[in-house]
């Protein structure tokens, strides 16, 4: 079954190992971001995790399984704002060191490219925590498939989902931070709602044959993302673009 393993691994965590290869691989700096990020995430998840644990097992029921879901959204986001306050005194200090040595400062493309960095980190340890274990039991000699979505098997339905979540983790944070940045409320609140939206949306995996809303609506809300990213990035990138 190792084929069916790297299978699911490639549509999980490829598409962002894809971007992750393509912006923040490139300098090393962005690694280490990238991986200090992820960490704090899996701290924040960790909490959830263990103020879920006090709770268990919980009835059966949409309400009862909503407020987990809810609480783990709401202690990311709150760790969201905590780390824009980190990296805004991180940057502070690196365009202090810059000015000293006699180098250029940060470009807004720098400034884009630790955002996405951070988002990365974000969205990686969403899926180590949530898709990568579970993806080593389709190592076994056969697969699992769920009553309420008897069309899709677990481990691929995880790793669609996994797929979505970790760039709308990614791009989120662009828009967040240059949201928090230039005080724009939209872009401070689109995040949070999109993560919300895309986490709710799994309540409909306890609908019969939910799975096939569920998967469509998470990956909507992804592209939306990447696209108001990517508006954001040309936006900054066209303004400090010196004049012609």
């Amino acid at each position: 079954m190792w084929f069916a393993y790297l299978g699911f691994l490639l549509i999980g965590l490829g598409p962002g190992t894809v971007v992750f290869l393509a912006g923040p691989a490139r300098k090393s700096f962005l690694v280490i971001l990238t991986l200090a990020s992820a960490f704090i995430w899996l701290v924040s998840l960790m909490v959830v995790a263990i103020l879920v644990r006090g709770f268990l097992p919980l009835p059966s029921g949409s309400p009862y399984y909503a407020a987990p879901l809810l609480l783990g959204v709401l202690v990311q986001e709150i760790t969201r704002v905590g780390l824009w306050r980190v990296f805004k005194l991180g940057t502070k200090r690196l365009e202090d060191m810059a000015q000293r040595m006699g180098c250029a400062p940060l470009s807004p493309a720098d400034y884009m490219s630790m955002a996405l960095a951070t988002g990365m980190g974000h969205g990686f340890a969403h899926s180590m925590f949530f898709f990568f274990g579970l993806a080593t039991l389709s190592l076994g000699p056969a697969t699992y498939y769920v009553d309420k979505c008897p069309d899709m098997s677990l481990f691929l339905y995880s790793a669609l989902a996994s797929g979505a979540m970790l760039m709308l983790h990614s791009f989120s944070m662009v828009v967040a931070f240059d949201g928090y940045a230039k005080g724009i409320f939209k872009r401070q609140a689109l995040p949070p709602i999109a993560h919300f939206c895309a986490a709710s949306l799994t309540l409909l995996n306890l609908v019969e044959g939910g799975c096939a809303y569920v998967l469509p609506g998470m990956h909507m809300c992804t592209v939306g993302m990447l696209v108001y990213a990517a508006s954001i990035f040309l936006e900054v990138t066209k303004a400090a673009a010196p004049p012609r």
